[in-house]
């Protein structure tokens, strides 16, 4: 039978106020008394009856997670650093892997709902605003601005600047003839294929150098692994003897892809042909020669997220609705000049 706070008075010899009290860290009480409620409570195996709970705080203490990818070392690190924040404020987390599906994301925002989250951190997703079942549960969104006029807040990384920096750290290293390689995906977001599209061009055209929307930009379906898919595209670009000297990838999975297909067609890195990614991940830092990459800060995005959440959980107003954290340049051996 399950302990209750009547079995730990009656043990203790106090009333079950005080021991409501103690555990949940409300009233003035003796040190003395606090650790002796708290360690009965723990030898006796006591478990807060979070149903009970809820219905007296109109609190679940639960949030929820919606990510795309949580194999994308991206998406995982930020979904772990929003765990542990909300732990530490004694919530626990529901993650949903979505796969980029709009029916896959529906269906998780229905059992959120159904479970009463007090709070969704949208990791990338949709929430197109017809389809936004939460009501009144407060939502922040991190990187990527989805469809859904009624919760604005987002956190995120200037994308603009970020595609225009790389483009130019190559041309800077000497490309002339750079190609762009991203998602199709991005095309259901409202910032991301904007700002991706109009950095790489605004900084060919800032450096007088050629662009060509058939032979310079190219979005792959993602029907199957984005690293398989780049791969591919510059293996037959490189058949088809189109010809570029920079790559920018819009994912470090891209970016290795193409470094494995510039290898297999012996192609000097970076002698012929730079390349550089995003997001700094494993993926750039592992193989040989190492991508040059993009550090997004995952751990301020997670962490000012979260703490945007929180507040609006606690009903508190947000100074800002729309955060833009700062990202730099990490430059490896694919860009260094040979």
């Amino acid at each position: 039978m399950a302990v209750s706070i009547y079995d730990i008075a009656k043990i203790a010899g106090v009333s079950a106020g005080t021991v409501s009290k103690i555990l949940n860290n409300k009233g003035k009480y003796s040190q003395e008394t606090i650790d002796n409620i708290k360690k009965i409570a723990e030898e006796q195996g006591y478990v807060v009856n979070q149903t009970a709970k809820s219905l007296r705080t109109a609190k679940t203490n639960t949030i929820g997670i919606l990510v795309p990818n949580v194999s994308n070392d991206f998406f995982s690190t930020i979904c772990m650093d929003v765990q542990d924040f909300f732990h530490e404020h004694g919530y626990t987390s529901y993650l949903c892997n979505t796969h980029d599906d709009l029916n896959l994301e529906k269906e998780y925002l229905h059992d959120l709902v159904q479970k009463k989250v007090d709070g969704v951190i949208n990791v990338a997703g949709i929430l197109s605003q017809q389809e936004n079942m939460l009501g009144n549960i407060p939502v922040v969104s991190i990187d990527r601005e989805p469809f859904d006029e009624q919760n604005p807040t987002l956190i995120t990384n200037d994308y603009y600047k970020i595609v225009y920096d790389v483009s130019e750290h190559l041309i800077k290293q000497g490309c002339k003839k750079i190609i762009l390689i991203t998602l199709e995906s991005f095309n259901v977001y409202r910032t991301s294929e904007n700002g991706i599209l109009t950095g790489f061009q605004d900084a060919l055209k800032a450096h007088d150098l050629p662009y060509f929307e058939p032979t310079s930009i190219f979005r792959l379906p993602g029907q199957d692994k984005s690293y398989i898919e780049s791969e591919i595209l510059i293996s037959e670009l490189i058949n088809n003897k189109l010809e570029f000297d920079g790559i920018v990838a819009t994912g470090d999975r891209l970016a290795l892809g193409a470094l494995t297909a510039l290898k297999r067609n012996n192609i000097d890195i970076p002698g012929k042909v730079k390349l550089a990614g995003m997001d700094n991940s494993l993926y750039s830092q592992l193989p040989t020669p190492s991508i040059t990459s993009v550090a997004r800060n995952t751990t301020q995005l997670a962490k000012i997220a979260s703490e945007c959440l929180l507040k609006l959980i606690n009903k508190e107003a947000l100074d800002d609705t729309k955060i833009i954290v700062e990202h730099n340049i990490i430059e490896r051996d694919t860009t260094r000049k040979s």
